[in-house]
C-alpha cells in the first residue's frame, strides 16, 4: 500500500499515558508498552518523529492535556492534516455537571493529578478531563481528519458528541473511537 502525504502537512500525534497515579493504588503496568506501540504505529502510519508528543505520567496532568490539544494540536494544522489523540489509562464517571447525560454522569478520563474530592456531600474527582470538555478541546482542532483512540475503562461515551458541526468550517467532522475494555 503506498500512501502519499502533503510535505506541507502538519501530521500530529498525541499520545497519552497514565501508569502510576499518586494516591491510587491500581498501577497500570502495560501503558508503558501502550505508548512504545502506538509511537511505532504513528511512524508506520507516516507520522513524523518530531511531530509525536508523548505526555506519560507526570506530564500528563488536566492542564497538560488541555494545553497539548488546544495548543500543540492547533497550531500549524490545517483540514487536510491528520491527527491522532491516543490515552491510555484509568476512565470513570463523575456526577453530571450539566445535566446533559440520560444517565446522570460524566464520564471522564483520570490524568495524572486526578483527586478524589466531594461535591454537595457526594464523592466525585476532580482534575479530570470530562467528556464534555475533551469534546469541546477536540473541535478546536482545524483538521478534518481526526481520530480519537482511547483505552480507558469506563470511557463509555467520552467521545460522543463529537459529530459536532464546526461553527468556523460549516463541515460535518467526523471522529472514531476504539475501546478496550478491562
Amino acid at each position: 500500500v503506498l500512501v502519499s502525504f502533503s510535505a506541507n502537512a502538519a501530521d500530529k500525534a498525541l499520545l497519552i499515558g497514565v501508569s502510576n497515579y499518586p494516591g491510587i493504588d491500581d498501577r497500570l503496568p502495560g501503558i508503558d508498552l501502550d505508548l512504545r506501540l502506538m509511537q511505532k504505529t504513528a511512524s508506520h502510519l507516516g507520522f513524523a518523529q518530531e511531530n509525536v508528543k508523548v505526555l506519560h505520567d507526570k506530564v500528563a496532568t488536566a492542564k497538560g492535556i488541555e494545553q497539548a490539544i488546544t495548543g500543540w494540536l492547533v497550531e500549524g494544522v490545517h483540514v487536510d492534516d491528520r491527527i491522532l489523540v491516543y490515552f491510555s489509562g484509568h476512565g470513570s464517571g463523575i456526577p453530571d455537571q450539566n445535566d446533559d447525560e440520560i444517565d446522570g454522569i460524566d464520564e471522564v478520563l483520570l490524568p495524572y493529578d486526578v483527586r478524589e474530592s466531594s461535591s454537595g456531600g457526594a464523592a466525585t474527582l476532580i482534575n479530570v478531563v470530562d467528556d464534555d470538555s475533551f469534546g469541546s478541546w477536540l473541535a478546536q482542532i482545524p483538521s478534518n481528519n481526526v481520530t480519537v483512540i482511547v483505552d480507558a475503562c469506563h470511557s463509555g461515551t467520552v467521545t460522543r458528541s463529537f459529530g459536532m458541526k464546526k461553527q468556523r468550517l460549516g463541515e460535518k467532522v467526523m471522529y472514531s473511537k476504539s475501546y478496550t475494555y478491562d
